[in-house]
C-alpha cells in the first residue's frame, strides 16, 4: 500500500491534500467506512474506479487538480453530501451526476464546462450552494428550476446572454451571483442578495419590485438608461450600486432610498 495510505483501513477521514500525488492508489477501495476523503491541491490526472467502493462517503474533496475525465463509479456514491470538483481542467460533465440526489453542496467553479448536464436538475438535494463560476458556459439548463430549495447560485464568468425562466422557480434562493456575463434580460425569485456587473442590461423588469426581501443590488457596469423605477418599492434594500452605467438623470425618489437608509453608489 502506498506510504501516504495508513494502513488502517476502519478510518472514517483521510486528508491527503497537498501532497502533491499523481495518482491515487487502487488500495483506497479498501477504505469502506470512509465518510471523508480531502484530495485538494495535487497533481491528479484521474481517480481509480475502486473510488466507487466508498459506499459510505460523504464528503469528496477534489479541488485543483488535473482530472480531466472522472471514473464512472464516482457516479454511484449515492450517499455523498458535499462534492467538490473546482479547479481540475474538467471540460465535461455527465448525465450521471443527477444520481447524487443527497448533494448539498456542488462546485463545478474553475473549469472549462460548455454546459451542464439536464440531469443537475434531479439534484433535489442541492439546498445550500450550486457554484458554476468562470467556466465557458453559454447556457443554464431549464430543469434548474426544479432544485426549489437552493439558496446560493453562483454562475458568473460565463458567457450566458440570459437565464432560463425556471430560475424564478427557485423560491428558496437567496443569493445569485451572476456577474460578467452577457445577460440582457432576467426572471428572478426571492433574492436578498444579486450580482449583476458587467451585463448587458438595459432594463430591469417590473418583477424586481416583487423582490421585497433584496438588501444588495450590484448593478455595476451595465447599460442602464437611468435608474429602474422598480427600485423604488424595495423596502429592505440597504446597499444600490449603480455605477458605470449610462446614467442621464437621477429621479427624485432616489433620496426616498437615501432616507430608508439605503446607501447608493451612481
Amino acid at each position: 500500500m502506498n506510504t501516504l495510505i495508513p494502513r488502517n483501513t476502519d478510518t472514517e477521514s483521510l486528508d491527503l491534500s497537498g501532497r502533491r500525488l499523481s495518482s491515487l492508489p487502487a488500495a483506497i477501495g479498501r477504505f469502506v467506512h470512509l465518510k471523508q476523503l480531502w484530495l485538494e491541491d495535487n497533481r491528479l490526472t484521474s481517480l481509480p474506479k475502486e473510488i466507487g467502493k466508498l459506499a459510505k462517503l460523504e464528503t469528496l474533496n477534489l479541488y485543483k487538480n488535473r482530472l480531466t475525465k472522472l471514473p464512472a463509479s464516482l457516479w454511484r456514491l449515492k450517499t455523498l453530501e458535499f462534492l467538490i470538483l473546482a479547479d481540475c481542467r474538467l471540460s465535461s460533465v455527465p448525465e450521471a451526476i443527477g444520481q447524487l440526489t443527497r448533494v448539498h453542496t456542488l462546485d463545478l467553479g474553475h473549469n472549462r464546462l460548455r454546459k451542464l448536464p439536464n440531469s443537475v436538475g434531479r439534484m433535489t438535494g442541492l439546498t445550500r450552494f450550486l457554484y458554476v463560476h468562470d467556466n465557458r458556459l453559454t447556457e443554464i439548463p431549464e430543469p434548474i428550476g426544479n432544485l426549489r430549495d437552493l439558496a446560493y447560485l453562483a454562475v458568473g464568468e460565463n458567457r450566458l446572454a440570459a437565464l432560463p425562466e425556471t430560475i424564478g422557480n427557485l423560491t428558496s434562493l437567496m443569493e445569485l451571483r451572476a456577474d460578467n456575463n452577457r445577460l440582457a434580460k432576467l426572471n428572478l425569485a426571492s433574492l436578498t442578495r444579486l450580482h449583476l456587473r458587467n451585463n448587458n442590461l438595459k432594463f430591469l423588469p417590473s418583477s424586481f419590485a416583487n423582490l421585497a426581501r433584496l438588501t444588495y443590488l450590484d448593478l455595476r457596469d451595465n447599460q442602464l438608461p437611468g435608474v429602474p423605477e422598480c427600485l423604488r418599492r424595495l423596502p429592505n434594500l440597504q446597499k444600490l450600486d449603480m455605477k458605470w452605467n449610462r446614467l442621464q438623470a437621477m429621479p427624485e425618489w432616489v433620496g426616498e432610498l437615501q432616507q430608508r437608509g439605503c446607501t447608493v453608489y451612481f
